[in-house]
């Protein structure tokens, strides 16, 4: 089914068409995991998988435009008045580097494979072929540990708030944990994807804001805004496993695995 959908993706689509990545922004992104495997260090922005949508509106992809759709639909809640996020929270440039959501697994997965057909075009590439795709769930650990295989936390210490009271990650704190702590309100429902304290790879938000999709299709890691702090340790359930599907709370990070040095 993925290869199915892949080369569904990618693709009829004219190179010539292509609007590029930013490849020195992505170069200045990449935090190592070992010699030939690196991993963002940010989740995906609207702004970056704006470019892949621009390039298969260019290229007239329907059947690919259909697939990897931005949902903003689901921004509608029961209990909440979010429609300003619904009319702008994807399109308006004040949220470009906060994190896509509401896609589906499929759409990010094709988000990886156009990065790396773009990226091993590239004539000044660093590495010969490397191929982009979402985490497994060990690599996103180590991300998390940043070589202390002690931590359960992308930061030090097992609390998710710092000493002054400020949280450490965006996710919703509890009636208690407000009542207990000095309550700061760091994001507005999700963050830009460089915000709050990065670990000692350099990588943001790798627990709450937007939990993040792994692999294996229907799991993610980390936790959302949506989410209390129970969600945000490596060994925490997956809060979305049993109704996994495009949701606000949900977006992605991918890593590069080299392929040829």
């Amino acid at each position: 089914m993925k290869v199915f959908i892949t080369s569904l993706l990618l693709f009829s689509i004219s190179y010539g068409y292509a609007q590029q990545p930013d490849f020195k922004a992505l170069k200045k992104s990449l935090a190592e995991l070992n010699e030939s495997l690196y991993i963002s260090k940010y989740e995906v922005s609207n702004g970056d998988y704006k470019k892949f949508r621009n390039y298969l509106i260019k290229s007239s992809n329907t059947t690919a435009l259909k697939i990897t759709v931005v949902d903003t639909l689901f921004w509608r809640s029961k209990t909440a008045y979010n429609e300003p996020y619904v009319k702008h929270y994807y399109q308006h440039e004040a949220y470009q580097v906060y994190p896509v959501v509401a896609i589906s697994y499929k759409a990010a997965t094709a988000y990886c494979s156009w990065l790396s057909e773009q990226y091993n075009q590239n004539k000044k590439r660093k590495f010969e072929k490397v191929n982009f795709r979402l985490p497994t769930k060990e690599e996103w650990v180590t991300a998390v540990q940043a070589r202390n295989k002690e931590a359960i936390y992308p930061w030090e210490g097992d609390s998710v708030f710092r000493e002054n009271g400020a949280s450490r990650a965006n996710f919703k704190r509890s009636k208690e944990q407000i009542k207990d702590v000095q309550y700061t309100s760091e994001a507005d429902i999700l963050a830009p994807v460089e915000s709050y304290w990065p670990n000692k790879l350099g990588i943001y938000n790798l627990s709450g804001n937007a939990a993040e999709m792994l692999l294996t299709e229907g799991t993610t890691a980390g936790g959302g805004w949506i989410n209390t702090s129970e969600y945000l340790s490596i060994n925490a359930k997956d809060p979305f496993k049993e109704n996994f599907a495009p949701n606000t709370a949900i977006g992605f990070r991918w890593v590069m695995e080299v392929i040829e040095p």
